[in-house]
């Protein structure tokens, strides 16, 4: 988990340094700089918490439609086979 962490902290620090970077180069004012980091920063943040609420979505309604109906419910009652097959039967091999 802490390889996951500095991956995704260094990941972030090398977007910034290369958006900060492009922005200087094309002389872009730093108050609007600020603004389009801010700005992909909550677009990030929107998404990452619509994933985690579309999987725990996904995880409560699994665990509820499992734990509500078994497959036991929808199967048909069978008979028991009798324990001897009748000698005229023509399907006896």
């Amino acid at each position: 988990m802490a390889r996951l962490a500095r991956t995704i902290l260094l990941g972030t620090i090398a977007a910034g340094a290369g958006i900060w970077w492009l922005g200087r180069a094309y002389d872009v004012e730093s108050s609007a700089l600020l603004g389009f980091l801010m700005s992909s920063a909550i677009l990030v943040a929107v998404t990452i918490v619509a994933a985690i609420g579309g999987g725990a979505a996904l995880f409560w309604l699994r665990r509820r439609r499992y734990r509500r109906t078994s497959f036991d419910v929808f199967r048909a009652r069978v008979r028991a086979p009798p324990d001897r097959l009748d000698p005229a039967d023509p399907s006896d091999p």
